[in-house]
């Protein structure tokens, strides 16, 4: 092989285990076993052979924990506020659909929203995934799929409050239009609930996907915290011999949701007049 050293065999003298290494021509050293049993997971170490630091140590596989929970942080968020963003977004069109109008279209609407609503979440994630192609934007589209109808039933009864209100009425006296009765009496009743909804979709979202992903469900692919934990669905072992591999995705999981449900309720004391503190 051109590049590289001859091989030579190391011994480690705490634990008396056999090595064979070569050196690269980019001054790197590669470090392999002697009997052909793999070392990982490896601990939290900043010395290694190689010249490699992995501050989580690694998985079974070999990869780096750290590198694989920083780059899990991007694609939980885009998930997360992705869903967030059209659940609003529909559960809005249909709430108002479904509270303001009155009809078929309105009836239609209404029943889809149920029906949906009453399938378990769990059971239909399973069977959207399964059919949909492996992908972060087929994965977006299921769980926005799966989580409007909630926002939808919420948004839906704040509408109907409202619009039994007089000033709905003396919008309509005074020759307002549908939708500017929409936009200038409805939305801005219900934009401090929209807050609260998002914060709740976000962090549903989060733990959508890393259930999905911990049961093998949703495409590994995808580098998210719910993704490094799907080895212990087989293997829940692995806690007690690399916690340095679970405990950084378990706890990063744990405090972004917790976290968006502390937010919720933070805003839904603000804007809610019967729970504003006084």
């Amino acid at each position: 092989m051109k590049g590289i050293t001859p091989p030579n065999l190391i011994l480690n003298a705490a634990t008396g285990t056999e090595s064979i290494t070569f050196r690269g021509m980019n001054g790197y050293d590669y470090v392999y076993s002697a009997t052909g049993v793999s070392v990982n997971p490896i601990g939290p170490t900043f010395h290694t052979a190689s010249g490699a630091i992995f501050p989580l140590g690694t998985n079974s596989e070999g990869n780096d924990v750290w590198s694989q929970f920083i780059g899990s942080f991007a694609p939980d968020w885009v998930v997360g506020i992705a869903v967030g963003l059209i659940g609003i977004i529909v559960a809005i069109i249909f709430g108002m659909i479904i509270g303001y109008y009155r009809g078929f279209i309105s009836v239609a609407v209404d029943t889809i929203t149920l029906v949906i609503y009453l399938i378990p979440g769990l059971a239909l994630l399973i069977a959207l995934t399964s059919v949909l192609k492996p992908s972060l934007t087929n994965i977006i589209l299921v769980l926005s799929f799966t989580a409007w109808p909630f926002t939808t039933f919420t948004i839906l009864g704040i509408i109907r409050s409202v619009k039994q209100r007089t000033f709905v009425d003396a919008a309509k006296v005074s020759g307002a239009g549908t939708l500017q009765i929409l936009r200038r009496h409805m939305m801005p009743n219900i934009t401090p609930l929209l807050i609260y909804l998002t914060s709740i979709s976000i962090s549903g979202a989060v733990g959508a996907i890393a259930t999905l992903q911990f049961l093998g469900i949703a495409p590994l692919t995808i580098l998210t915290w719910g993704g490094m934990l799907n080895p212990l669905y087989d293997n829940y072992y692995l806690a007690a011999i690399a916690p340095w591999w679970v405990f950084p995705p378990t706890i990063a999981l744990t405090l972004f949701v917790m976290g968006f449900i502390f937010l919720s309720r933070g805003v839904d004391e603000l804007v809610n007049p019967r729970l504003r503190r006084r």
